[in-house]
Formats: structure tokens, sequence, C-alpha cells
């Protein structure tokens, strides 16, 4: 006899229907609980404890980043000259050369 659980329960009409009807549905349970521990099992398996890389594990949350107390942008201390202190040669002291490089053109300035 076998019992599909999405319908209403099966009645059993002799005893020996009421057996196999336990039977039936004791052999489902422990088929259904064997599948649940194996999921079970498989939500418990990230990259801790099996060979998975680290960005497969499941609800991973993205590492919060240090706060170091500075604001974004340009630091004070930076020694990088901004675009209006850059040096600037006249172009006689400067020889462009022209090389191809992965099919495409490209351009070095060499200053003398």
């Amino acid at each position: 006899m076998k019992i599909d659980i999405r319908q209403p329960p099966p009645q059993a009409r002799t005893l020996e229907e009421g057996q196999a009807m336990v039977n039936e549905l004791s052999s489902l349970v422990r088929e259904l609980s064997h599948r649940i521990d194996v999921l079970e099992e498989k939500l418990r398996t990230d990259s801790h404890n099996s060979s998975t890389p680290p960005s497969a594990d499941p609800h991973r949350r993205p590492a919060k980043k240090s706060r170091t107390g500075k604001k974004r942008g340009a630091q004070p201390d930076d020694m990088t000259p901004s675009p209006s202190e850059r040096l600037l040669r006249p172009t006689t002291s400067c020889t462009i050369i022209f090389h191809r490089s992965r099919s495409r053109w490209m351009s070095v300035i060499v200053v003398s």
C-alpha cells in the first residue's frame, strides 16, 4: 500500500489494512527523517569544515572596514603636488616616441 501524503488520509477497513498503513507511514517517517538529517548537515557545511571557498558561504556578511578617523579625499600631509603645482617643461626639452604594443599605438614622453 503506497500512501500519498498530499491526499486526505485513507481509512483502514480491517486490522491488516491498518497495520499496513502504520508500516508504510513508519517507513515514510524514517525516509523523511533521514532526508532532513542530510539537508541539515548540508546547511551546517561552510568553508571552515569543507573544501568550498569562503565566497560560497551562505549569508556571508561583508567584512567591516576599520575607521581611521580621516576624512575622504586628499589628506593635509599628502606630499603629491596638485595639477596646478606640477612643473611644466617647454616642449623642446621633451621627445615623444611612438611604438606599437599589443596591436595599439602607444606614446612615451621622454624628458631630456
